[in-house]
């Protein structure tokens, strides 16, 4: 996926990339002037919000995406706890115990991914601090 003005424009296998938003559908020809030259993977979804204000349904379907085998045995306890974003970023291994997930495995992938995440939230809105700042 590619960001361009809080749009999201996905990137498929083939290097494909649509000239409307996945979310909101804005139109551009941003991508048609500047097409990748090799196919890279995409790892890190960014997304409108940062990952503080995501509800439970937000982590849902974050944990689908990022982990969906994990999200197949554990996406009910995530929303039967109300995890939220905010919930989130502040779950240690025990937490992840007591809501259910008993495999050590299961918790350190979930908790390397949390930290992933948050850190890559916490990056875009650095990021959008500085472009501010340098417009002020």
């Amino acid at each position: 996926m590619r960001r361009r003005k809080n749009c999201l424009f996905l990137v498929n296998s083939r290097g494909f990339q649509p000239n409307s938003c996945y979310f909101c559908g804005n139109f551009s020809n941003f991508f048609a002037k500047n097409m990748p030259s090799s196919v890279q993977e995409v790892y890190h979804v960014v997304s409108h919000r940062p990952i503080y204000f995501w509800s439970a349904n937000d982590v849902d379907q974050w944990l689908r995406r990022k982990r969906p085998l994990l999200a197949l045995k554990y996406a009910l306890s995530f929303l039967r706890h109300n995890i939220t974003g905010r919930v989130l970023v502040e779950l240690t291994d025990e937490d992840l115990r007591e809501i259910g997930i008993e495999l050590s495995d299961d918790r350190q992938g979930l908790l390397l991914e949390i930290k992933k995440e948050k850190l890559y939230s916490d990056l875009d809105e650095f990021s959008k601090l500085r472009t501010q700042a340098a417009l002020n």
